[in-house]
């Protein structure tokens, strides 16, 4: 049997550890599907700008050969805005995933009605020389790595995670319920998957909905990422504690926009399940 180890090494996130790396307000992920004749890696999302991403992965040692594809989370300006920067460093072309409505005009009306949509046009990325796939449905990287599709709000309570936000619609701006967000499902078969997030505006409840469904109600081994549960509510924090003991993970590493106060929360409730990933640092799954 072919001898299979995946890790993810964190190239873009809000916090470093005592080191020489960039934060920032985003986050990009390199993933590596380790096999005993080659590695290959896929890059799930890229930070917000090009030269935090680029500093940190040139510290890391990042080889840029293995890289097979990059994939957007959703379509924000903090998950995004490094791409055509890493870009230019490839040597050859490679696949890009995302959703038709990525590029969709985008608004955050919390605090000052700033436009948080990608900083650059599908235009240019076209121009970029690299194979486009712009899908609604899920994607099979390989057998047991999939991007997820679009995910179903079950849980109507993680509404939280979109609010505030809006996206413009014949010129007037309409409520963005963000149905681009998507996730990253990694399968060993017979032990179970690890849930990747980048901000999961689905609502990470809902979200596992989804991921349990692809995988016929697997053990959860671990949820890694952006939660976005930034300023949840008594009932929806009570809510995602309840349910992911009933899923049952054994790691738990909140990231970006999960929230100090709910990291916190999930900390307490989960101790030495949940740790916490800087830049540079490497999760082995």
């Amino acid at each position: 049997m072919k001898s299979i180890k995946r890790r993810i090494t964190v190239l873009v996130n809000n916090w470093t550890n005592e080191s020489s790396f960039l934060a920032e307000h985003g986050l990009s992920l390199l993933i590596e599907d380790c096999h005993s004749e080659r590695i290959w890696s896929y890059l799930f999302d890229t930070g917000q700008r090009p030269e935090v991403l680029i500093s940190n992965a040139d510290q890391i040692g990042v080889d840029w050969l293995n890289l097979r594809a990059v994939m957007f989370s959703h379509g924000h300006y903090d998950h995004t805005g490094g791409l055509l920067g890493i870009l230019k460093k490839l040597k050859k072309p490679v696949s890009i995933y995302y959703h038709p409505e990525a590029f969709s005009p985008r608004i955050n009306k919390k605090r000052d009605s700033r436009n948080i949509g990608i900083p650059f046009t599908e235009a240019s990325l076209k121009e970029s020389g690299n194979k486009l796939v712009s899908t609604r449905s899920e994607v099979r990287l390989t057998e047991d790595i999939v991007l997820t599709g679009e995910i179903p709000r079950i849980y109507a309570i993680e509404s939280e995670s979109t609010a505030g936000f809006y996206r413009e619609k014949d010129g007037e701006p309409v409520k963005d319920e963000v149905i681009d967000d998507r996730s990253l499902i990694i399968r060993y078969p017979g032990r179970g998957f690890y849930l990747i997030c980048g901000c999961c505006h689905a609502g990470l409840l809902n979200t596992l909905e989804y991921a349990g469904k692809v995988y016929k109600n697997e053990q959860v081994l671990g949820i890694i990422g952006g939660f976005h549960m930034h300023g949840a509510g008594e009932e929806r924090m009570r809510l995602t504690v309840d349910k992911l003991k009933e899923y049952n993970p054994s790691l738990i590493v909140p990231m970006h926009c999960t929230g100090r106060r709910e990291s916190a929360v999930l900390y307490n409730e989960f101790k030495g399940k949940v740790k916490f990933a800087g830049v540079g640092e490497i999760i082995e799954l």
